[in-house]
């Protein structure tokens, strides 16, 4: 009896290590997935393209120039977006808002207002 209470358990505390592990996965906002687009006369024709494994791009669609990079959210429904492309220095945190049409990303040296293609 004491072996089978032992082996329950483990069993328990694996199923409970397991979940809390899975939990502690990237934050995804669903609503930011996808390609946006935006044209105006100070940046010209950009796309910026948000995949759900955390990979990101933005492209000039004038000069077909790619800078490719990586965001990820500060944490769920927080508005907080860190993005790093690959010319940019350092990753920068920017805040959003996207709605299942439109996307207002801000930060201080650039802003971007994009529709979902």
């Amino acid at each position: 009896m004491k072996t089978i209470s032992r082996v329950l358990a483990v069993v328990m505390l694996a199923a409970m290590l397991v979940s809390v592990f899975a939990a502690c996965g990237r934050v995804v906002d669903e609503r930011i997935l996808g390609s946006w687009k935006q044209e105006d006369e100070i940046d010209g024709n950009v796309t910026w393209t948000f995949e759900k494994d955390g990979k990101c791009s933005l492209t000039n669609n004038d000069t077909g120039a790619v800078d490719e990079g990586t965001y990820k959210l500060e944490a769920e429904n927080s508005g907080k977006i860190y993005i790093k492309l690959k010319s940019w220095d350092k990753e920068k945190l920017c805040t959003y808002v996207a709605t299942s049409k439109v996307m207002d990303i801000e930060e201080m040296t650039f802003s971007f207002h994009g529709y979902k293609q």
